[in-house]
């Protein structure tokens, strides 16, 4: 009897380890899942919103074209990233032209800031330190820029920071917008699966 309970004890004793084994395997591989999905969340979640916000509009244009949801999708990503990418290349576009314009004015010499007006002396707080430096500058630009060269570098970081995170905060919402029209186009198929796990999940009639 001890030899059997023994035995017994050795077998659950492995059985549990090889349980544990396995969960801690399971719980690895889905926390490695996760962190290849994590940049994505955002991107899903921001399309799923859209797709709902949207939806109305994109079924009375589906209804326009005869019940071609997946064409219907394709013009309103299409029509929603012109949208987006248009101005953003734009804007992106005259930025680099006046930096090239000022770097180029810059080395050459040829850059001038005109003076300041009067009235940015009379400025609240900070008036007459703006005019001071606006000042300076109009006279020698370069003297001015080795003075003041550290704030400078902060305010560029900066500036670029910011540049860099509304490229992100872009590409993003190009990814959202793509996201919600394949969304959009299987609006129906969703829809269907969704009934049918809820059904599964709760009694038919409250599905």
């Amino acid at each position: 009897m001890n030899v059997s309970n023994q035995q017994e004890d050795t077998l659950l004793t492995n059985r549990v380890i090889e349980i544990a084994i396995r969960l801690a395997l399971i719980f690895l591989i889905i926390t490695l899942c996760f962190q290849i999905i994590k940049p994505f969340t955002i991107p899903v979640l921001w399309g799923i919103i859209i797709a709902v916000a949207i939806f109305p509009l994109y079924n009375k244009l589906t209804l326009q074209l005869g019940g071609h949801n997946k064409l219907a999708a394709t013009l309103y990503t299409l029509f929603a990233l012109s949208l987006l990418i248009g101005p953003t290349l734009i804007i992106s576009e005259s930025i680099v032209d006046t930096s090239s314009h000022l770097a180029q004015s810059f080395k050459e010499g040829n850059l001038v800031i005109p003076p300041p007006n009067k009235s940015v002396n009379e400025w609240p707080l900070v008036g007459e330190k703006i005019y001071d430096v606006w000042n300076q500058a109009s006279i020698n630009i370069e003297a001015t820029l080795k003075q003041f060269f550290p704030e400078i570098k902060q305010v560029g970081e900066t500036i670029f920071s910011a540049l860099a995170g509304i490229g992100g905060s872009v590409l993003q919402f190009i990814f959202s917008i793509i996201i919600s029209g394949v969304f959009l186009a299987n609006a129906q198929g969703s829809h269907t699966t969704m009934v049918k796990i809820a059904s599964r999940l709760t009694a038919k009639e409250q599905g």
